[in-house]
Order: structure tokens, then C-alpha cells, then sequence
């Protein structure tokens, strides 16, 4: 039996009140009121005195017309009956000792109660004398309000058919209750439904443990009286849903990850299908045979996957595709592939990198230039198989030429492209049969970077050794700056 507390109580102990018969029944009912005193705080509470009051008369807001039928009881014997007056009974401990409340608590019972006539709700009002061990003794008092029904009136037996559903399945729940008054539920977030018209209650599909209360309200003689019952339904493998969630060991998840917001994640990911709308950050391993980014998403381990669409991709580890190709580029890439052409412009719309290379003979000369952003790269030389390979952020703006009349090959890799040569257009559109088969192996920048500091760094060391001196650190580094420049 849920009873009524309030706002203002104060009590530094607590206290669980239930009766017999529950609820409440009016004369000629005889009821228990039993009282649990117990202290959750984990600290150790000192009272020296509880005091239980109760109001008397006929009244729907008094509890009894004769309180000489009612017996106070308390367990266990470390606590005595101190005094009885009218509507008041106050208990103290045997020995001070005994004021002290850690992990032990008390009982404290007020049986035999002739319950007036009138249905309606009173006020049972417990307070004590306590202190947490540094200030002195002070009053403190809880409120409790308690319905009295009629006689014969009762509520009982609620509860679900099983305990526990599969995610996604209904609650059905039955209870007994004596006709007249409205009864309805309450769960979760939705609104009260009405079920006066008596079991059973199937619930919308669940998808979390719920709990489910059946409230009872009855107006007789102007007074309004509430009474619940609660009951419980768990649900296998559970929604999860938190503001905060601490995992100490490893978590699988089988199914599709979203996040909406930015994710941090410091140790290895493995899912089936991973999704995010908001910017993702893995500071391990993250494995997934399908990964979809709609903001960045950062890799500082390694990214296996099977199939990727990412709107902006950062790994500072390792890319593996072990069950296939990793597209780089949206379906439907387009290929620019020319030869013998003297000079063409285009435009990338889209983040790509551009290919040029020497497909003459061994021995003819080639000789071409790639201007991208007003940065010129330079092709030469009588041997096949040269190439310049060129990063080309969007939007980029670049210019090919070619000269002698060499034959050169082209490739721009991007899903976006416009271009011509007087007034021709000078690509192609590929299928995503071609595609497939032409995707190119991307150029490892990083490598390249690597090799040019590798390089600068044996050629310092060389010239420190020929001059048969030290350099300093900061020489060092400045020199190292300046060749990497070249």
C-alpha cells in the first residue's frame, strides 16, 4: 500500500508504513498500522525518542472514536513503550547505546485499531528526536496521509500474467477488485488509462523493465480516497537508455550503432553496422562490416570495414578492407583519359586526387606540366612509366599541358568533374561495371613524406660527418625545414 507522504517531512531516520488489512476498511474493520524504522544514509544516526500520533473522534479525517483497543508493540526489546496519551505513543531506547542506528532497525506496531464509520483520509504523523553525532538532539517529524475505505471494499492480486516479455512484446496484467469507483494504470510516460471496466490490460510493446501502478479512487460522502497497488514487468535484452554509461569490459554490439552527438571512444570498436550523425572519435581499433558517417569521423588505430560511406575520414593508423575494395569515391566516378593533347583545364568538385603519366616508348621524350592553384608539377625525361600524382581539394581549378606532342596519360578520380579542350569535352562517364574494374590504388602521401625526411635527415647526417662537426638541434631542424621546402 503506497502511502502519502510530504514535501516538508524531515526525519533524519526512515520509515515504511503498511496495514492490515490493505487498504484500510471502516468499522466494524479492525486494522494494523505497522511502522519500519531503518537508517539508509550509510552514517551512523542517534534517537533517543519516536513518537506516533493519530487523530481521534468519528470523523472521515480522525482514525478511531476509542484508542483503548489499540496495542503498541516494538521489536526488538532493545526498545520499549515509554508512555500513552491521548492519540500520542512515544517509544525510547532500554539503554543509551541503543539510541545508535547503523545497519539494525525497528518495528514499531499499533494493532487492534477499532477504525471509525467514516470513509475518508487521516494523518498519522511519526516524529522523533535525533542527531547525525556532532549537534544536539533536535525534533524532526514526518507526515503520512491514509485512506480508509468501506468495509467490504478491496483491491488485490495485481499483477502480470508473465514476469518478463521479449523486447518488443505487450504486458498483460490482472488484479481482483470489488465493483464501483474508477480504477486505472499509469506507466511510463504515457497518461492514465482507464480500466474500470476490469481486467485483463495489455500494455504498448515494451522496451525497457516497467513498472506498472494500478490506482483505485472512490467519492463517497464528498470525499475523495485513492488507493495503488504497483507491479513490475522485465523485458529481455532490453533498450538501453542513459545519460551516462561507464563499461569497464569489452561490448559487442550486433545490431546498428547511432549516435547523434559527438562519440569519444578510447579503446577498440566491433559492431556489425556502425552509424553516426554526429562526429565520432575511436581511439582504437574499430571493426564493422558496414561503417555510414554523416559529420567526421576519427580513427587513431585501425579501420577494418566492409563497405564505407564517409563524409569526411580521418585514420592515423591503418585503412584495411579485407572483404573487398574500398571505394573511395561515390558510384558513378568520372574518368578524364587523353592522349596527345597539347593543354586542358578542368574543375573537381569533390575531394579527389589527379594521375598524370608518361605512356610513350622508352626512348621518346616526354615533357608535360600540371598547374594546380598556381603550384606547377613538373613531368620529364625519356622514361616510361613517370607519373605525377596530385591531392586536389574541392573546388580545385587546374590546367595539363603537354608538350612536343607527347603522349600522356590522364586519370582525375573524383565524383564531380567538368572540363574541355577547344570546346570538346575531354572525359569520360564510367559505369559501375567499369568502375570497378578501373578503380586505381591510391597514392600514399604519408609514404612519400616519410622517404623526404628519411632522405633529408641521411644527407645532414653525411654533411655533419664531411665537415667533421655537430649541428645543433635547432640548425638541424631548420635545415631539415628548408630541404623538405625545395
Amino acid at each position: 500500500m503506497p502511502i502519502k507522504s510530504f514535501a516538508t517531512n524531515n526525519n533524519l531516520l526512515t520509515y515504511g508504513l503498511s496495514s492490515e488489512p490493505d487498504p484500510i476498511g471502516v468499522s466494524p474493520g479492525v486494522a494494523t498500522i505497522n511502522i519500519v524504522v531503518s537508517n539508509t544514509t550509510g552514517a551512523p544516526i542517534w534517537c533517543d525518542e519516536i513518537r506516533v500520533e493519530y487523530p481521534i473522534g468519528p470523523d472521515a479525517q480522525q482514525m478511531t472514536t476509542d484508542e483503548g483497543t489499540i496495542a503498541a508493540v516494538v521489536s526488538p526489546r532493545s526498545w520499549r513503550l515509554k508512555a500513552r496519551d491521548p492519540g500520542l505513543i512515544t517509544f525510547i531506547p532500554t539503554e543509551t547505546e541503543h539510541a545508535k542506528f547503523t545497519t539494525d532497525g525497528l518495528l514499531l506496531q499499533l494493532t487492534g485499531i477499532a477504525v471509525n464509520a467514516q470513509v475518508g483520509t487521516f494523518i498519522l504523523g511519526v516524529s522523533e528526536r535525533s542527531h547525525t553525532g556532532t549537534d544536539p538532539y533536535t525534533a524532526h517529524r514526518n507526515d503520512y496521509q491514509l485512506s480508509k475505505f468501506p468495509y467490504d471494499w478491496f483491491l488485490s492480486d495485481f499483477a502480470p500474467l508473465v514476469p518478463q516479455v521479449q523486447v518488443g512484446q505487450p504486458a498483460v496484467l490482472s488484479w481482483q477488485s470489488s465493483i464501483g469507483g474508477k480504477l486505472d494504470i499509469l506507466y511510463g510516460n504515457r497518461p492514465p488509462v482507464d480500466v474500470s471496466a476490469g481486467p485483463p490490460f495489455t500494455s504498448v510493446p515494451l522496451a525497457v523493465d516497467t513498472v506498472f501502478v494500478l490506482r483505485a479512487s472512490l467519492q463517497i460522502g464528498g470525499e475523495t480516497i485513492e488507493h495503488y497497488l504497483s507491479t513490475s514487468v522485465t523485458v529481455a535484452n532490453p533498450a538501453l537508455t542513459a545519460s551516462t554509461l561507464t563499461v569497464s569490459g569489452r561490448s559487442t554490439l550486433n545490431g546498428l550503432l547511432e549516435v547523434t552527438d559527438d562519440a569519444h571512444v578510447t579503446g577498440a570498436v566491433t559492431t556489425t553496422s556502425l552509424s553516426t550523425s554526429g562526429a565520432a572519435t575511436v581511439g582504437g581499433a574499430l571493426t564493422a562490416d558496414s561503417v555510414t558517417s554523416a559529420h567526421d569521423l576519427t580513427v587513431r588505430g585501425t579501420l577494418n570495414g566492409g563497405t564505407a560511406a564517409l563524409d569526411n575520414l580521418t585514420v592515423r593508423g591503418t585503412l584495411n578492407g579485407p572483404s573487398g575494395r574500398v571505394a573511395l569515391l561515390a558510384p558513378g566516378a568520372k574518368l578524364l583519359d587523353t592522349h596527345d593533347m597539347m593543354q586542358f583545364s578542368f574543375s573537381c568538385g569533390t575531394d579527389s586526387y589527379m594521375l598524370v603519366q608518361a605512356s610513350n616508348s622508352l626512348n621518346d621524350p616526354v615533357v608535360a606540366m600540371a598547374t594546380v592553384s598556381g603550384n606547377h608539377f613538373y613531368l620529364g625525361g625519356s622514361a616510361a612509366g613517370k607519373s605525377i600524382t596530385v591531392p586536389l581539394p574541392a573546388g580545385t581549378d587546374f590546367t595539363i599541358r603537354s608538350f612536343f606532342q607527347s603522349s600522356v596519360r590522364i586519370e582525375v578520380w573524383c565524383s564531380t568533374i567538368s572540363g574541355h579542350h577547344d570546346g570538346e569535352q575531354t572525359f569520360q562517364i564510367l559505369s559501375s561495371e567499369e568502375l570497378a574494374e578501373a578503380v586505381p590504388v591510391p597514392p600514399d602521401f604519408t609514404a612519400l613524406a616519410d622517404r623526404r625526411t628519411e632522405a633529408a635527415t641521411v644527407f645532414l647526417d653525411r654533411l655533419t660527418e664531411a665537415l667533421g662537426a655537430s649541428l645543433p638541434d635547432d640548425a638541424r631542424a631548420d635545415l631539415t625545414r628548408r630541404l623538405l621546402a625545395l
